[in-house]
């Protein structure tokens, strides 16, 4: 117990009974939820008696072998893992009891999504097949239902009201996707859960044999409503539940995580113990400090402060920029600065709100040499959507790219692979000049209708374009029909419409088409996958969304687009509880941070189309604005990107005057 702190050591001796564990950032909770487990073992609970539910099993098996380590015998009896594995295992031993065969399969998305599919054709709610796109809201929607245990006519006035009056037959198809799923034995990760709570509630099972007499959950701030019936469920019999969580770190709204479940804990288990684990073993005095005060802004919160172990450490630093190019520009020579005075580049990370903020950075780093990796998903112009919208300009640009063509008529409705190689080799023909000539031919020699034809001839229309200007016929492109087409089927439109538009805003900044396809293409391959995939990269600086960067940490943290609008994002303004999801995940963006922590704006770029000033994040504002004593400021007095002297890496911040505050 000599390794644990008090606090530390008063969850791992917690008697019997209820136990809500507030565990800030890099406060041990791992550490701690495993040495209670080591206890509890130690007293003679049986291995198999124990439930431990994580939200990866990486994590379980993490805390598994630990216990290992440790000498603990018989911990491969521990029932633990995620919900979904462990809710499986039970339905394999037990589902018979409520007509489950154990030797049922377990969906994907797209098989999900085809059954979905069959199931709409079935039922005929609409006046043709659904679209891809459709389906996926339909599933969408079903998982939602679940997932907070509502009504559909809740999620139906939230999400889309224009279905609500069709909600009988959307009530229908789910109905049909069901008996689907069932005659062909097959259930998705939603019905795993869906069926562990009806063991539960039908007392036939759902629990080891004898009942769990311990139940312990991580990461609690995480789960949905589904999720929290189960745990209330499992842990009724035996009275003895333990969570563990922080209420500040919930982030994950968009899929389905409820904080109300964590914030409202006490008031549904009335006699549970409330512990806090506030001493931080990862930040300097100053980076907790400026965390503690922002996340006090957050109405709904249980309140802690989290406390260093050693010195204060250095102010973080905040660098308001002239616009993108001038951020990207400073912090990729930040980086390069550091790199060359010994920091490891695996120890440096760029975190953002949005995957396309990353756009300019990732040429700054590219013309700098510096590697990076990206933990945010595909780079920005190798996403499927950004790719199907380049396809437009690449044979707009070179009437003879098939390729490109066929990409794009593929995602029209009705049009398969054979309607587009056909359409293709004539639109692309040597005797076109032009992409809206060669359609126009494809719709005088091939025998197209109906729908195809229609396409078809809308992208003839929209391709007949005057000029070279992308800023007068590109974004109308992908707020009307080109927007549609990329994101017809596709998750999360909102993220990938706002990402459409960052590439509105990208071509704008170029002179001429040329320019605009061939940047494109060098910041896919030459800055992107060459720089992040290369064998020969053994270590490399971090970019990586917030959402991404959660549980992981750095020595060196760079907070980029903390303008008004981007972050938060500009909806959140008119929501409250979105207000304070994203105050969370800038919580969780600056307790990343070890030792240094630098936050940087744009104080001019485009938001909603239209370039202009940018303000500083309310964020921000709420800690004093930039005169806060809460960093240092940085005021940039020479734009990064212009000629250097000689061996700029020799000196530290060039170009730049410190206003020390504090």
């Amino acid at each position: 117990m000599s390794e644990l702190n008090p606090q530390q050591q008063a969850v791992v001796h917690t008697g019997g009974g209820v136990c809500l564990v507030l565990a800030g950032a890099g406060t041990g909770k791992t550490r701690t939820l495993t040495r209670r487990l080591q206890r509890l073992l130690g007293l003679g609970v049986p291995p198999e008696r124990i439930c431990l539910l994580t939200f990866t099993n990486r994590a379980a098996a993490t805390m598994v072998e630990r216990l290992e380590g440790y000498g603990v015998e018989g911990v491969e009896r521990l029932w633990a893992g995620t919900f979904h594995c462990v809710a499986a295992q039970l339905l394999r031993e037990q589902g018979h009891r409520i007509g489950v065969e154990p030797h049922f399969s377990i969906l994907d998305q797209s098989d999900a999504l085809e059954l979905m599919s069959k199931a709409a054709v079935q039922v005929g709610v609409w006046e043709r097949k659904p679209g891809t796109k459709r389906v996926q809201q339909l599933l969408d929607l079903y998982s939602a239902c679940l997932q907070r245990a509502c009504h559909l006519e809740t999620i139906l006035q939230e999400r889309h009201p224009l279905w609500f009056s069709r909600r009988d037959g959307v009530r229908a198809i789910f109905g049909a996707y069901m008996a689907r799923k069932q005659a062909l034995r097959v259930m998705d990760f939603d019905d795993l859960l869906l069926g562990w709570r009806q063991l539960l509630q039908s007392g036939q099972g759902g629990t080891c044999p004898g009942g769990f007499e311990h139940v312990l959950v991580d990461e609690y701030q995480d789960i949905n409503r589904l999720q929290g019936q189960i745990v209330e469920l499992l842990a009724a019999p035996c009275g003895n539940l333990t969570v563990v969580g922080d209420d500040a770190q919930s982030i994950y709204g968009f899929r389905g995580a409820n904080p109300e479940e964590i914030l409202n804990f006490e008031q549904r288990f009335a006699r549970c113990r409330v512990l806090k684990l506030e001493q931080n073993y990862r930040s300097t005095g100053h980076i907790l400090s400026l965390a503690n005060a922002s996340i006090a802004h957050n109405a709904h919160r249980h309140p802690k402060t989290l406390q260093g172990q050693g010195p204060k450490g250095d102010l973080p630093t905040l660098v308001p920029c002239k616009d993108e190019r001038q951020q990207a520009a400073f912090v990729a020579q930040r980086i390069a600065e550091l790199v060359a005075q010994g920091t490891d580049p695996a120890e440096i990370a760029v975190l953002y709100r949005a995957h396309w903020h990353s756009n300019a950075l990732q040429q700054a780093l590219g013309d700098l040499n510096v590697a990076f990796s990206l933990h945010s998903g595909l780079p920005f112009f190798e996403r499927a959507h950004i790719k199907d919208a380049l396809s437009w300009l690449k044979a707009m640009h070179n009437p003879r790219d098939a390729v490109a063509l066929r990409r794009l008529l593929l995602r029209m409705d009705g049009v398969g692979a054979r309607t587009a190689e056909r359409i293709a080799q004539v639109a692309c023909a040597a005797n076109h000049a032009d992409l809206a000539t060669g359609l126009r031919a494809a719709l005088t020699a091939l025998a197209l209708k109906g729908r195809v034809r229609a396409g078809v001839a809308q992208l003839a229309l929209a391709s007949a374009q005057p000029g070279d200007d992308k800023a007068a016929w590109l974004r109308p492109a992908l707020e009307g029909w080109l927007g549609q087409l990329c994101l017809e089927g596709r998750e999360d439109p909102e993220r990938r419409f706002a990402e459409l538009m960052a590439l509105a805003d990208f071509a704008h900044d170029a002179d001429n088409l040329t320019e605009l396809l061939t940047d494109a293409a060098l910041l896919t391959s030459e800055r992107g996958r060459i720089l992040v995939h290369s064998e020969q990269v053994q270590s490399c600086v971090t970019l990586s969304t917030i959402h991404k960067s959660k549980g992981l940490e750095w020595d060196v943290v760079f907070v980029i687009g903390l303008a008004q609008g981007r972050f938060p994002l500009a909806r959140a303004a008119e929501d409250a509880a979105e207000l304070e999801e994203e105050r969370r995940l800038f919580h969780v963006a600056v307790t990343r941070a070890r030792h240094s922590l630098t936050l940087t704006f744009p104080r001019r770029g485009r938001l909603e189309g239209r370039m202009g000033g940018l303000g500083p994040s309310v964020f921000l504002k709420e800690l004093g604005g930039l005169q806060a004593p809460w960093w240092t400021r940085l005021q940039l007095v020479q734009d990064p990107s212009e000629p250097k002297p000689a061996k700029p890496l020799q000196m530290s911040l060039l170009g730049l005057v410190a206003e020390s505050k504090g």
